[in-house]
């Protein structure tokens, strides 16, 4: 069985067979013809099942035209129009803006998420700058001690040599001091022990004289008048003078004799009291010699101490090289840090133009989910204004000349709000 429709588009011929069993559907525009699909014959009658039995006169399987609610007389017409494409671009407006709205989510939620990453890089990049700080204040407290630990070795260093060289300075000063002290004294005493023995064979001639003097005066004193020397006889006056003189020449050699002796026994003193002094600086410098010894003894540990020192000096600034050299725990990831912060701040700036692109798209798009529906409505309303001019032309040919019909798309509903449909409003006389 089979069913044919012969019809007339764009002042060319078109016949459409469709048959059951098998089922088919074909389209011939002239003489040329072809299998079709239904949505084929929907774009070549520029109408769909719906349109198509609703724009008949008498309407098949459906509600006639005016009985249709507003609504869907707007749909019908709109469908029979062909403006349906304004709703399906509104449609895809709408999904674009929907999609323009989910990818700005999206990107804003990048965003909020790289911020976040981003105040937590900062954080990371303050600690890590305070502890490379501390680390530095503690690596600078490192080094001053290893240089006051040097410089306290240099000191000691300092000090152990200026203690040998002034001990040296000290036992040779004294040394020479003693030397010289004896030389002094020893020549003391050789002086009075060369007085003593010159006064000491003094006193003997002086000695030797007094006795002859001592036995002169004794002949003296037996004479009566007679000259001891020649026998002669002289006058006790004379000799009385004589022994006088003798006995004065006696007194004086007496006390030369006594002088002489006092002399003596003062330089053999004085010679004792410098051989006390030279023993006693024997002994001191004796005494010198001794602690000098050991000063030589001990100036061989001052030595190996100095040596022991130089070595420690030499260790400490071995580790202060080190210790300067020592590199920062927290630089590299202070740099990483800061680089990918660096990197995460230029890409914060992208996603910001990003945002601001997709809301700048958006509000455009937007627009136009509404702009297509208004443009549809525009192009409705300039159609039903001609058709409205067509119908009230054609009432009167109808015997109805003050009958008046006026076609709209928007009213005012009891809210104060505007309805969009296809109204009919019928103006008996």
């Amino acid at each position: 069985c089979s069913v044919e429709v012969e019809l007339r588009v764009a002042n060319e011929r078109v016949t459409i067979t469709r048959r059951q069993a098998p089922n088919s559907l074909h389209i011939t525009w002239g003489v040329k013809g072809r299998p079709c699909e239904q949505n084929d014959v929907d774009a070549t009658l520029r109408l769909n099942a719906e349109a198509f039995t609703a724009s008949v006169m008498f309407p098949q399987f459906n509600e006639p035209f005016f009985n249709l609610t507003p609504t869907a007389k707007l749909v019908l017409f709109s469908q029979i129009m062909g403006l349906d494409s304004w709703l399906e671009k509104s449609e895809r407006a709408a999904k674009f803006a929907a999609n323009l709205e989910s990818e700005k989510y999206s990107t804003e939620k990048e965003q909020i998420r790289l911020d976040a990453r981003a105040d937590l890089l900062k954080a990371d990049i303050a600690t890590l700058i305070d502890k490379e700080n501390s680390f530095e204040l503690e690596k600078a407290e490192r080094c001053n001690t290893f240089l006051v630990t040097i410089q306290s070795h240099k000191d000691t260093i300092a000090s152990l040599k200026q203690h040998l060289k002034s001990s040296v300075d000290d036992f040779t000063s004294k040394l020479e001091g003693y030397d010289r002290r004896r030389a002094a004294t020893f020549k003391k005493m050789e002086g009075s022990d060369g007085a003593a023995g010159r006064l000491r064979e003094k006193a003997g001639v002086l000695a030797a004289r007094l006795e002859d003097l001592k036995t002169a005066i004794q002949k003296f004193g037996k004479l009566s008048g007679e000259c001891p020397t020649c026998l002669q006889t002289v006058p006790s006056l004379h000799l009385k003078m004589e022994k006088s003189k003798l006995q004065q020449k006696f007194e004086e050699l007496k006390a030369d004799h006594d002088d002489a002796n006092s002399r003596r026994r003062a330089a053999e003193t004085n010679k004792l009291e410098y051989k006390c002094d030279l023993q006693a600086l024997e002994r001191d410098i004796e005494n010198l010699r001794v602690k000098a010894s050991a000063t030589a003894r001990n100036r061989a540990t001052h030595e190996a101490s100095i040596e022991s020192l130089r070595q420690l000096i030499a260790r400490a600034e071995e580790d202060l090289a080190k210790e300067k050299r020592k590199p920062s725990p927290y630089k590299t990831m202070h740099r990483e840090k800061t680089e990918e912060l660096t990197n995460l701040t230029d890409e914060l700036f992208k996603l910001n133009k990003t945002v601001d692109q997709l809301a700048e798209d958006h509000a455009a798009v937007s627009y136009w989910v509404g702009g297509f529906k208004r443009v549809r409505l525009f192009i409705i309303e300039e159609t039903l204004r001609q058709l409205e001019i067509e119908i009230n032309n054609n009432l009167a040919a109808l015997g109805l000349p003050d009958w008046t019909i006026e076609l709209g798309v928007e009213r005012e509903n009891k809210s104060g709000g505007i309805t969009k449909g296809f109204t009919v409003f019928v103006y008996a006389p």
